[in-house]
């Protein structure tokens, strides 16, 4: 599989990699002498909530590849239970690519598959860069419980990325939603080019 002569997130295909009976969605875009960049993400999140305002600049130096863990978004399967399998789906994909040697930028709940992967295969990482993210089972490491943010994330009418304004992170109050917007916003610029079908 090779990557997609273009620097841009918004118009890379949506390509589907299968590896020992897994369908594994992910986008390849970028290029540049240095060492691809896997980025994985966060708990709940796919694809299509990687910001081109942030992927985008990463690839001019580098391939970028996102991707869809085992059971998210467009790829199959069912979700494992735990991080060590989800961490051996990461490497599973990363062999089917032949990517024998990567860089992995790892946020929230991708930041703790990161980890796992560089304990279970130490050689395959040559740079991590951890981002909002623990280790593995620490307490009080998910605080979705809590009124500020669960009345947000259960309110019916924030789906996809109507949420994302109302949880945005900022230190400045004010300025919180209109960040959140400005993210909403980038990611919505995503096209549909070769973009394959939603799992059922």
């Amino acid at each position: 599989m090779s990557p997609t002569k273009t620097a841009s997130n918004t118009t890379a295909p949506t390509q589907l990699l299968q590896v020992s009976g897994h369908s594994y969605a992910y986008r390849r875009f970028g290029e540049g002498a240095e060492l691809p960049l896997l980025c994985l993400q966060h708990f709940t999140g796919t694809l299509d909530n990687w910001d081109p305002a942030l992927s985008d600049p990463l690839a001019s130096r580098r391939e970028v590849i996102l991707f869809d863990n085992a059971g998210i978004g467009r790829s199959s399967g069912e979700v494992p239970a735990t991080m060590a399998g989800m961490a051996t789906h990461v490497m599973a994909f990363l062999d089917g690519l032949n990517l024998a040697e990567c860089e992995v930028l790892g946020f929230s709940l991708g930041g703790m598959i990161a980890q796992q992967i560089a304990k279970d295969r130490p050689s395959i990482f040559h740079r991590m860069i951890l981002v909002g993210t623990a280790p593995r089972g620490g307490e009080n490491i998910m605080h979705l419980e809590k009124p500020s943010l669960a009345k947000h994330l259960q309110d019916p009418q924030n789906r996809g990325y109507a949420v994302l304004p109302k949880i945005f992170s900022r230190r400045r109050p004010r300025a919180r939603p209109l960040a959140g917007h400005s993210s909403r916003d980038s990611c919505s610029d995503r096209t549909t080019v070769n973009r394959p079908p939603a799992r059922t």
